[in-house]
């Protein structure tokens, strides 16, 4: 049954892909290790690898490193700074400095975990010669709010099946990106969980609007 749904998303992304103009594949590959500061606070350091340009190239690497904090059992707040290095024409990698801070919601019931999360983003970018800024001055910010829904089934076994929905928009444009996610949760043990997913990400309100479908898998440390 899982494996027939995941199929059924498969299929229903490969056909979305087709309405863009321009089509890339990618894999993302990370690692992210969690500690418990107290019952409440945790803190996250996550390290990731993005081929893309149909999987032949490296073309971004970042660091992430945030806190996350719990208000209750549904609701949690979370602040985190990520240096992103991404690759341009000439074979160089550009630096990105990104903020965001989240507010993430979960609803439980005995099957279905629901669950929503509110991102803002300011990322700054390297045009400028001092390698800091995205519009020329070296210090203007592209920012980006996103919204993402999410469900996932609550299995009896270690796997576990989630579908994601995701909005990106940009303020002040007509620009947005819409994000689709099927995935699997394996936990192998308390400490240490594995995902594999599969996802297409398309643009709109652009010209030559991009659509790109990843493969990913993911490794999460708690120490």
């Amino acid at each position: 049954m899982i494996l027939r749904v995941i199929y059924t998303l498969l299929l229903f992304f490969s056909t979305l892909v087709g309405f863009s103009q321009t089509k890339d594949a990618s894999v993302w590959i990370g690692n992210s290790f969690e500690v418990d500061i107290n019952k409440k606070i945790a803190a996250t350091i996550t390290e990731e690898i993005r081929f893309d340009e149909n999987i032949s190239e490296l073309g971004t690497f970042f660091t992430d490193i945030g806190l996350e904090g719990k208000l209750s059992k549904k609701m949690s707040l979370g602040v985190n700074y990520r240096n992103i290095r991404r690759r341009r024409l000439d074979d160089s990698y550009a630096l990105r400095h990104r903020f965001y801070a989240d507010v993430n919601i979960r609803q439980k019931t005995e099957r279905i975990t629901f669950t929503y999360r509110l991102r803002y983003e300011m990322q700054y970018s390297n045009i400028a010669a001092a390698d800091f800024g995205s519009s020329g001055d070296g210090f203007t910010a592209r920012n980006r709010i996103r919204n993402r829904v999410g469900v996932r089934l609550n299995t009896e076994k270690k796997v576990k099946p989630y579908f994601t929905i995701e909005l990106f928009n940009y303020p002040k444009t007509y620009q947005f990106d819409m994000r689709y996610n099927a995935g699997i949760d394996y936990k192998m043990s308390k400490k240490y969980a594995l995902t594999f997913f599969y996802q297409l990400n398309n643009e709109f309100g652009v010209n030559n609007p991009q659509s790109d479908y990843t493969i990913g898998v993911g490794q999460k440390f708690s120490l």
